[in-house]
């Protein structure tokens, strides 16, 4: 969930004209933590500590990197530099850009992960949680813990469509899983295996859909809570039908 400050009147006072894509005004809540908890609380098999240990020990020990990873971050950084809040990455500077490859480890993220595995999902929206929101006061951010005490992951019903015989599920909004079913509902009307894998005709047919599906994102998606959406008629065999026109 989003700050309960981080209203439109707050962003325009701070100056900005659009949504910030880096920094601490950018944000919201990280929602994996209780994702992983509530997936595993109603279908799991394993307890989240179990789940994890992967995770922390690739954290502790080291990890290849290729001499492009930490190239490509450090131009992510630079593109960042002075959005407020943003710090260095524990991967930008290791290995050097001279160096073909190099290891490295983060161990920021294994205490983190060790705390989640050995108190569970609270130990990040009331430890973890409490260094992000320090964080942002600390840069002018609008977090408090409240959004933290409050989180909760939603649990919707997917959604579907049937594409040459396979029935496809995807996310429910506010995810965005309604677009890969327009995609197909409008492709399916055209014989692609005839066009040839891979063939520009192929790749052009995929495209066109994408694009309107995309369109029709933007022009009638959003989040249930502030609106409706027109969901059925966007994975509406009939209005696939309408945009192949």
């Amino acid at each position: 969930m989003a700050p309960y400050a981080a209203t439109i009147e707050e962003y325009r006072r701070l100056g900005y004209t659009q949504m910030p894509e880096y920094g601490i005004h950018s944000v919201t809540v990280p929602g994996a933590v209780d994702a992983y908890h509530t997936a595993l609380s109603l279908f799991g098999t394993m307890e989240l500590g179990d789940v994890l240990k992967p995770a922390i020990a690739w954290a502790e020990h080291p990890v290849l990197l290729s001499a492009g990873y930490p190239r490509n971050l450090s131009h992510l950084v630079e593109e960042a530099a002075g959005a407020p809040g943003v710090v260095a990455s524990p991967y930008v500077d290791t290995p050097s850009r001279s160096k073909m490859i190099g290891r490295a480890t983060n161990l920021q993220l294994h205490r983190s992960l060790q705390q989640i595995a050995s108190e569970g999902r609270d130990a990040f929206y009331q430890g973890v949680g409490r260094a992000i929101v320090n964080c942002s006061e600390k840069h002018g951010g609008f977090f408090t813990m409240k959004e933290f005490e409050e989180h909760k992951t939603q649990v919707y019903d997917a959604i579907n469509t049937e594409y040459r015989g396979y029935t496809v599920y995807e996310t429910t909004i506010p995810s965005q899983g309604h677009i890969v079913l327009e995609e197909l509902n409008i492709v399916e009307g055209y014989d692609l295996r005839q066009m040839g894998y891979g063939t520009v005709d192929c790749i052009h047919h995929m495209v066109e859909a994408t694009k309107c599906a995309f369109a029709d994102r933007l022009a009638y998606s959003g989040d249930p809570a502030f609106g409706e959406v027109p969901l059925d008629l966007l994975i509406w065999k009939s209005w696939a039908a309408q945009r192949r026109t």
